[in-house]
């Protein structure tokens, strides 16, 4: 039996690598090349005046408060709309919440818009408990696309402005229609992603400023007490004394630092009052956004409460949170003894955020061979045929 050359050794074991080689790299350049869709936390949900095209924004800045003025009587509309940003949604819930001091609940509660992608579930929607909204929504069955992209009117919310918030001395002042963000949710088509992912990023409400009507003149707002009064039969009566403000016991970050925007903070602030009870706290983010929460809004009726709220910071930057206690007769704490400074140090404009666009669930890639793979191949078959030529030769 003949022996195999060294030379034949060496080529044999050449073509061996080789044909191991070439399967390898294109395994290896499939899964670079690979792209998946994954739901991510960039899910805005937002509260818009009627027929507010920047509303929500396409984008950044993504939490700017919107704002409508109306007259005491009025019917007050507020749409209810969604960016899905870069996800792609089935299914989502929301609670809305309003103070009924100043707003009354329409009959009809929320009425979804035809042309939406989704539809209300039947039974889900609740508006039995005053001053909340909830309502589930899942996607229209005739919809060609597994999910739904894009900005999306999911509906209308409609309220009578029933009480005047817009003072002399304050004109501007609003009552606010913001999302319960613990209780609203959505759910995306990924079937890649977990079921606890979360897929909102946040969830903005707007503001209502409610102007007397023309019957009517605005109230002034009361600066401070008459502590002085006067009994029958005139003089003073001694036993009149001067409200005593309330004061801010407490007020806490559970975070104060980040190297990335955005930011989620929960605040909590206590206080009291020694004359009297807390019927509002109102906290300032330091970022432009501000909200008040009220005996309706979770703080009760009591001398002494506590307040707990989150937010989120879109933005890099040095923001100074603070809270405030106003007790029943009007008279308010020193901010300045309930402050609080986040600091966020790097913005996340590194990560590139998509221009959410009304269209279907974006089309991934062919799977077929691009311009790479077919290169690979090509040159596997040349150096298949130089070694064979070679072998021959030899």
């Amino acid at each position: 039996m003949p022996r195999l050359s060294r030379k034949k050794i060496f080529l044999f074991g050449f073509l061996a690598v080789l044909l191991l080689a070439i399967p390898l790299t294109v395994f290896v350049v499939q899964q670079q090349q690979e792209t998946r869709t994954r739901a991510e936390a960039a899910t805005i949900l937002q509260l818009c005046p009627p027929d507010d095209t920047n509303c929500p924004p396409l984008q950044p800045p993504f939490g700017a408060i919107t704002s409508q003025t109306v007259k005491k009587g009025d019917e007050v509309a507020v749409d209810v709309k969604v960016n899905t940003q870069t996800n792609s949604l089935t299914a989502l819930n929301f609670v809305v919440k309003y103070d009924p001091e100043f707003l009354a609940l329409k009959e009809g509660g929320f009425e979804q818009n035809a042309t939406s992608g989704f539809v209300v579930i039947p039974g889900s929607e609740d508006a039995t408990s005053e001053g909340v909204v909830s309502v589930q929504m899942e996607i229209n069955a005739a919809n060609p696309t597994p999910g739904i992209s894009g900005v999306q009117k999911l509906g209308t919310i409609t309220f009578i402005a029933s009480e005047v918030t817009a003072t002399e001395e304050d004109p501007e002042k609003a009552t606010r229609v913001d999302f319960d963000q613990t209780l609203s949710d959505a759910r995306s088509s990924d079937s890649s992603s977990e079921g606890n992912e979360p897929v909102i990023k946040s969830a903005l409400g707007t503001d209502i400023i409610i102007e007397a009507s023309e019957e009517e003149t605005p109230e002034e707002e009361p600066s401070e007490k008459d502590t002085s009064q006067t009994p029958e039969g005139g003089g003073t009566d001694e036993n009149a004394s001067a409200n005593e403000p309330p004061i801010c016991d407490s007020f806490t970050a559970d975070k104060e630092a980040s190297t990335s925007a955005p930011f989620l903070v929960t605040f909590t602030a206590e206080g009291s009052d020694s004359d009297g009870i807390v019927d509002k706290v109102s906290l300032s983010f330091g970022d432009g956004d501000a909200k008040d929460l009220t005996e309706t809004g979770g703080i009760g009726e009591d001398s002494a409460v506590s307040a707990q709220l989150s937010h989120t910071y879109q933005n890099a930057g040095t923001f100074t949170a603070s809270a405030t206690f106003t007790d029943n007769d009007g008279a308010v704490s020193d901010s300045a003894s309930c402050s609080k400074t986040i600091s966020i140090s790097q913005d996340s404009g590194s990560i590139a955020t998509p221009t959410a666009t009304p269209t279907p669930l974006p089309t991934l890639p062919p799977t077929g061979p691009n311009d790479t793979l077919v290169g690979i191949g090509i040159l596997g078959a040349i150096l298949t045929v130089l070694g064979a030529v070679i072998f021959l030769i030899l």
